[in-house]
């Protein structure tokens, strides 16, 4: 989601400062990014809520989550099974109990089979594809984003850049 969502927020602000640098930019999980923090990463942005001495952990924006359903004409379990989550009965207790998910390098690709109009999916409402039915699930898929920025290690110049991305993403 940080790379599908926020990305495309940052690399405007980053592209304009670093014309003429080589940057690198890696989508990791978020005690990856975190390991690095100390020698290779000027700037992360996790959805966990790390908290370590080593990094200044700034929130950027809320992210809810919400079901992705396509509503195609299929028979037996998966037409049940559609049902049930647009009407909701899987959720039961404050839980939920039949979804597919989003992990790592698989996002792009359950946003591809949501447009083409195939699966249901719990997604960032940000990233929901144009006219992909979507139902709200609760204030329990609220998430946050947020930066980490090390606190020793960088030039100014560096640490000026991060402010700057961090501002364009709380946007």
């Amino acid at each position: 989601t940080t790379a599908a969502v926020l990305l495309p927020v940052a690399l405007p602000v980053m592209a304009e400062a670093l014309s003429g640098f080589d940057c690198s930019i890696r989508v990791l999980n978020s005690d990856a990014i975190l390991e690095q923090a100390d020698e290779a990463v000027q700037l992360g942005v996790v959805e966990k809520p790390i908290v370590n001495d080593s990094v200044d952990r700034v929130t950027l924006r809320e992210d809810r989550l919400v079901l992705a359903v396509i509503r195609r004409r299929v028979d037996g379990a998966r037409a049940r099974l559609r049902r049930a989550l647009l009407h909701g009965s899987v959720l039961q207790d404050g839980r939920l109990h039949a979804v597919s998910h989003d992990r790592g390098r698989q996002y792009a690709a359950i946003g591809a089979a949501l447009a083409a109009g195939f699966g249901c999916s719990l997604v960032s409402a940000a990233a929901v594809p144009a006219g992909v039915p979507t139902r709200e699930l609760g204030d329990e898929f609220v998430r946050r984003f947020y930066a980490l920025v090390p606190r020793s290690g960088l030039t100014s110049g560096q640490r000026e850049l991060a402010g700057r991305v961090i501002a364009a993403l709380r946007g």
